[in-house]
Formats: structure tokens, sequence, C-alpha cells
């Protein structure tokens, strides 16, 4: 014989709940069984933000990101994942495994920018595991995008490659500078051969 009791709550106010289940036989006798009771609380906000660092992040500094889950139970179900764009850079879980009350808690990953993470969207997702039984789409709450700004030093230029770039530059100038020889010498023998002709002219 099977019976069922649905119950149905507006609003919880205790979190550590014990069901027992209680039977009588016709034939005499009481029975009890204990009836696991996990109550779940998707996170009302997630928010991420860099931990005591504002502005712009320098190249290959480390710099601390941190996600804050508010009023979340139980917090040892919770799996926080950090990305970039679309890409997951890590998961963290929470050590308190046994609270079940809601609970507020921050996570905590170190990264490392480059110049190609200029202008990139950091943001993170709770989402609450809810087991085998639960629902095949755990509920998940996102964070706010955070784009960043990473500044780099220049490339440095070798000593040989900015003296042969300076030779090159000073051996243009020179070019440019120079008198073309051949103007000059035609001229030359244009006016000898003018002086000859009148000369013959006047002797004849």
């Amino acid at each position: 014989m099977e019976s069922f009791l649905v119950w149905s709550v507006d609003k919880m106010t205790e979190w550590t709940i014990n069901l027992v289940c209680y039977a009588t036989s016709d034939q005499g006798g009481d029975c009890s069984s204990n009836l696991p009771l996990i109550v779940y609380k998707p996170p009302k906000k997630v928010s991420i933000q860099f931990l005591n660092h504002t502005g712009p992040m320098f190249e290959r500094h480390q710099y601390s990101l941190q996600c804050t889950v508010q009023d979340v139970a139980p917090v040892g179900n919770l799996i926080v994942t950090f990305y970039r764009g679309q890409t997951p850079l890590g998961q963290l879980r929470s050590n308190w495994t046994t609270e079940k009350t809601p609970v507020n808690e921050s996570f905590t990953l170190i990264i490392t920018p480059f110049k190609e993470d200029n202008g990139s969207q950091y943001w993170c997702e709770a989402k609450l595991e809810l087991g085998p039984a639960g629902p095949q789409h755990p509920p998940v709450e996102t964070s706010q995008n955070l784009t960043v700004m990473v500044l780099w030093n220049p490339e440095p230029i070798h000593p040989t490659k900015l003296h042969m770039k300076e030779e090159k530059h000073l051996d243009s100038e020179l070019k440019t500078n120079q008198q073309p020889l051949g103007s000059g010498t035609t001229n030359s023998y244009r006016g000898c051969f003018l002086w000859f002709a009148l000369l013959a002219h006047l002797i004849n």
C-alpha cells in the first residue's frame, strides 16, 4: 500500500528539517523511516570584480578576480565557473559542505592577462548541482560582464637592427643631397663647342 502527502510552504524559515514517516500495522506494532531532505535556494545575485584593483591592468602581472554569490543554499552544491569571453578559466567549489542555510560566499581566481586579452570581457556563473534526481537543467545565475584594458610595453628593437636602420636612413639622405654629375659635364662640353664655333667664324 502506498500513500502520498503533498507538502508546500510559502517561505522557508527552517533549513535543517528532519522528516520522519510513521506507519502502523494492522497486525500491531509501529515502524518509522527517516526521509532525507535537501532544500535548495538559487542564488539571489551574482557579481564579479577585481580584488583591490581598479583601472587598467599591466601585461604579465597577476590579478585576483572575485565572484560573489549571494543568498544561496546549500552552498556545498554550488559550482562557480569563471569565463573570459566564452572560454572557461576555472571552476571552484565551496568548503562549506555541511552548511544548509542560505549564505553569501566569494570565490577568487588568479589571472595573468596578456596584450591579446585587451578588451576582453570576464564574467562568472553560479550553478546549483541538484543531483541525478533533480532537474536536467539546474538553476544558473550569471554575473555582469567586466571589460578590461591591458597595457603592455612595445617590443624592444635590437641594437644591430637600429644601427642598420640609421645607416640606411643616412645613406638615403646622402643620395638625395648629391648633385647629378652628368648634367654638369654635359654643360661644360656644350660651352666649349660653342666657343670654338664662334672663333672659327671670326677667323674666316
